[in-house]
């Protein structure tokens, strides 16, 4: 402790105390040293961490980014896509060549040896019809010559061009044309079925999510329940004092705020099941708290004209039935194509030339090749064929009835929620009007309960009305932001807006 040594001057009479300027130096600095320490030992005060709110689009974009099962679905679909790269190559060029060395016995019966080699250029045109060009070398070197004037070795070389267009079967290159719609139909199938996966997810972040949302504005009503029943305890404690109120309205009022505080108890305990199940769907810590956030504006819902245009273009099911449909098509034509005879007409040119020393003379001779043939074969027996026709055709029936049902099940799906949406509506402007009046006959309540011209009683279970309606109200406006946004993954616009919470 600093102990400070004033000089005191006494003048006159007087008693005028002069502190000299060492005094007030010494002063100055103990103060220093006191706002000094006191900095040093201030700890700043810990703030609670803050609860974000997360939309639902923010939820189901985390859920969409971290299922395994929705990332295999995309797969899936890339896989499909290359179905498609595979059967636009078998239009491609391919190119094929054949050599061999070999030593055997000749035509006529001698031993010779001999070098062959083949290559042959070819490709399927998308019309169907076929070009190839082919070129081939053979020597053959006999040990005995029997005709002289044959040369040996002789070297033969060939060229041909040939072109085949076929008349009946793969006619226009029904095969081709098949396993590509095939192709394009399975590739929109692993699509839709990617969609319903999506869907699938959605819907259950939906019911776990809005649920939440329920639960939350049913914490916020027991809340401001438990804080009106405190200050009823408190007034009615404060008049049991003054001899106002009796034993019997004390327990009456804290048997209620007890009751509110189980309520209360068991919402918190709900609530934290939901956050938990909600993290494990986003793959993120169980511990991660956070709250619901809905969109109560006014939504503009479309015609049902609009509405059904938007889902009929939407709906994976939908999808997947008009791309099983596509690939029966693709099947019956296929089957009608393999139930036809095969007529072909082939065009060949080309040139050969024959090389070779003879007993004589040299041998060096060319000469131009051609020929135009038709080719014809038939299965004598179709009756195969005709049932895989037969099957293709069900098939297709199977997918037309499958459309047929699904057009009527999402056309009742969108005036059930049309209708839902109006009635909801409906229900909240008449919920606000008794939350108003229950509102006004609470407070009327309580200005008659401080003049003693109600019983605690009465004033409790207005208390209980009131609570009933704002519970009735909330619960209203999560249901109906619920059905819209329902609505929304019917059409499918859900999924527009979600690209921004990614």
């Amino acid at each position: 402790m600093l102990n400070l040594v004033f000089d005191i001057i006494v003048i006159s009479s007087n008693a005028k105390l002069f502190i000299r300027p060492l005094s007030w130096l010494l002063l100055t600095l103990l103060l220093v040293q006191v706002q000094f320490g006191y900095a040093l030992n201030t700890q700043p005060e810990d703030t609670a961490s803050e609860i974000l709110p997360k939309s639902y689009e923010a939820v189901l974009a985390r859920v969409i980014a971290a299922y395994p099962n929705l990332q295999s679905a995309v797969i899936q679909v890339q896989r499909s896509t290359l179905e498609l790269d595979r059967i636009y190559a078998t239009l491609t060029w391919k190119a094929a060549v054949d050599t061999s060395i070999s030593h055997d016995l000749a035509g006529f019966g001698t031993p010779a040896d001999s070098v062959v080699a083949r290559g042959v250029l070819s490709r399927l045109l998308e019309s169907g019809d076929s070009i190839s060009l082919d070129a081939s070398y053979n020597r053959v070197d006999n040990e005995i010559v029997f005709v002289p004037t044959l040369p040996n070795p002789s070297n033969d070389t060939a060229i041909n061009l040939s072109y085949r267009k076929p008349l009946k079967k793969g006619a226009g290159n029904v095969e081709y044309q098949s396993r590509k719609e095939a192709a394009r139909a399975q590739v929109s199938s692993s699509q839709a079925e990617e969609f319903e996966l999506r869907d699938l997810l959605a819907k259950q972040v939906a019911g776990l999510y809005f649920g939440l949302a329920t639960i939350e504005v049913n914490l916020d009503n027991t809340r401001e329940g438990i804080d009106r029943l405190q200050r009823l305890l408190e007034y009615v404690e404060r008049n049991k004092k003054l001899g106002v109120s009796e034993e019997k309205d004390i327990l009456q009022s804290q048997a209620r705020l007890d009751r509110k505080r189980a309520e209360l108890a068991s919402l918190e305990t709900a609530r934290n099941q939901q956050v938990f199940n909600l993290n494990r769907l986003m793959n993120i810590p169980a511990t991660t708290q956070f709250t619901s956030q809905l969109d109560y504006s006014e939504q503009v819902i479309p015609d049902r004209e609009s509405l059904l245009e938007e889902v009929f273009a939407y709906s994976p099911a939908l999808n997947k039935a008009y791309a099983s449909k596509k690939a029966a098509e693709s099947n019956i034509d296929l089957q009608r194509n393999n139930k036809k005879d095969v007529v072909d007409v082939i065009v060949s040119v080309g040139a050969r030339s024959k090389i070779g020393p003879a007993q004589e003379t040299d041998i060096d001779e060319t000469d131009l090749a051609g020929k135009v043939g038709l080719e014809y074969r038939a299965a004598l027996d179709k009756s195969g064929l005709i049932a895989a026709l037969q099957q293709a055709i069900l098939s297709r029936d199977i997918a037309d009835n499958q459309i047929h049902q699904l057009d009527i099940d999402l056309s009742n799906e969108v005036d059930r929620l049309q209708g839902l949406i109006r009635d909801q509506k409906k229900s909240i402007v008449s919920k606000i009007r008794l939350k108003e009046a229950e509102k006004q006959k609470f407070d009327e309540a309580v200005s008659r309960f401080r003049t003693g011209r109600t019983t605690t009683a009465d004033l409790i279970i207005f208390e209980e009305d009131l609570s009933i309606s704002e519970a009735a109200l909330a619960n209203a406006q999560v249901e109906l932001v619920s059905s819209i946004n329902e609505l929304s993954r019917l059409r499918g616009t859900i999924w527009l807006t979600l690209d921004d919470y990614r």
